[in-house]
This record gives C-alpha cells, structure tokens and sequence, in this order.
C-alpha cells in the first residue's frame, strides 16, 4: 500500500446515491462454502494471496505457511454460542486469516467515468469473543493510494456487530480499483461485507424553481 497524496476527493456519504453496484458479489456470496473443510471447518473456506474469492483478488504481504490470509465464512458458522452471521446474505470475509496474519485484504477493479462521483459503502463485522475485542478495522485503498479507515469496536453478544461506512471518492480515470485491508492489530477477526459502489447521481432541478 502507498502513502502518497491522495489524488481522488473523500468525503463521508452527504448525498443520495443512485445505480447498480458497479462491483461484482460485493456480498461474497461465491464460491458456495457450506460443504468446504478447507479452514477446518465445513463452513468456511480459506485463500491465500494471489488466489482469487469469486470477483475479487486476495491481495497483502502474505501469510504464514500452512495459513490463510483471508477466510471466506458462511452465516451458519459457529464458534460456542458465537454465531458469525454475515451482514448480508449468507456469506462474509474474515480479513485477519488464520489467526490473524496481518494486513491482507481483497481487491476489485470496476469501470468508471473520469470526473464522476461514486459512493463507496461496506460493512465492517466486530465479534464478541476476547480474541477478538480489539476494534476491527479496515483500511480502503483506492488505485493503490491510502483512502479512508473504518473502525468498527460494537459488540452484540454472541454475535457480529456490523457496522456500515460510506465514502465518496471522484474517478481519474476509466478503470478503479478499490481494496480494502485488515488493519488491526491482535485482533483474531475481522468482518467485511456488503461492499457497493454505486455512481452519484445529480438532484434533479425543479423547472418551477426558475
């Protein structure tokens, strides 16, 4: 991840946001992982850099041998009397991996229109287990340069706080990419879930204002 002056305009979401999600299963809804072991479980999945989540790329320093930078974890998984439902529909990431493998995350390149606003949004999941106190936080990168930090320190008992973020960026050109990386520290999970980015649409004028 750069650190460099960001070049594309950020603001908390002011307005009103029309249009499809231009990002493809925001919601990590594939691969189907109800019958996968392949993270010790048969409700979660494991991935590591450089493999790809349905759309997305995994994406960071790496991981540890034998380790997952990135789980992909269904809403039946449970841990005890935590259950890790997702935010929406029946799937989310865990971006901290196996046992919290540090800044990895995901990524997606998307069309855009140079000069025109989009607003970004996403769920960051917080769990309710000591492991997993430590705030969960997410930081987005947009074409490699630092964004925005969400930092989502809810806790539901025995469940995911999941907490919503919105951010408006303009585009510079005709592709984006946005990612967006685990950025806590001791923390054994953090959630990430309904990522859209949807294109700004202007308010109408009103013609008897004239």
């Amino acid at each position: 991840m750069k650190k460099a002056v960001l070049i594309l305009a950020a603001c908390l979401l002011g307005g009103t946001a029309e249009g499809a999600n231009r990002l493809k299963d925001g919601g990590f809804e594939t691969p189907l992982v109800a019958n996968s072991p392949s993270c010790g479980g048969p409700l979660c999945a494991g991935f590591t850099v450089g493999q790809s989540i349905g759309p997305w790329s995994v994406v960071g320093p790496g991981q540890q041998a034998g380790d997952f930078a990135i789980l992909l974890i269904n809403s039946a998984y449970a841990e005890g009397s935590l259950v890790f439902e997702a935010a929406r529909g029946s799937q989310a990431i865990e971006l901290t991996g196996s046992y919290d493998q540090g800044a990895n995350g995901v990524e997606q390149s998307f069309a855009t229109t140079p000069g025109k606003s989009y607003d970004l949004s996403f769920a960051v999941g917080h769990a309710d287990r000591d492991a997993y106190l430590p705030d969960s936080m997410v930081e987005v990168t947009i074409n490699g340069t630092d964004f925005a930090m969400a930092d989502n320190g809810n806790v539901t008992p025995d469940r995911i706080s999941w907490k919503r973020f919105s951010y408006r960026f303009t585009a510079t050109g005709a592709s984006t990419t946005v990612a967006l990386y685990n950025a806590s520290t001791n923390s054994n999970y953090v959630g990430l879930d309904a990522v859209d980015v949807e294109p700004v649409t202007p308010p109408s004028s009103d013609p008897q204002s004239r």
